[in-house]
């Protein structure tokens, strides 16, 4: 069964350019590094659109790995973690979100 996660980054718009130049920088390299990871299906990336006078801008990375084990691995491998590091200073905030496909024995009777 597959398994998705979701990561939710935003990024203060206080110092737009740079700060969204480091966030493409942070996950294009998290993307280059987990597109080599084994379990992985598929990798996205979105920008989500807000309001011209946002104070955020915001990025979506959705993963589909063959197992949650995978993605584990992938989260806390030492080169997940090196990256992460390295742009520590971004000022960021990270949300992960992890889901799993619902099967049909997962059903609730509605009366």
């Amino acid at each position: 069964m597959s398994y998705k996660s979701f990561v939710y980054k935003t990024v203060p718009n206080c110092f737009y350019k740079n700060n969204k130049i480091h966030l493409v920088e942070y996950s294009n390299l998290l993307s280059q590094h987990v597109k080599e990871q084994p379990g992985l299906i598929l990798h996205e990336q979105f920008w989500l659109s807000a309001d011209i006078n946002a104070t955020t801008s915001s990025l979506l990375c959705i993963t589909t790995w063959k197992d949650e084990i995978f993605w584990k691995e992938w989260y806390e491998s030492q080169q997940r973690q090196q990256i992460k590091k390295e742009y520590e200073n971004l000022s960021k905030k990270e949300k992960i979100f992890k889901s799993q496909k619902k099967i049909f024995t997962d059903e609730i009777f509605l009366l």
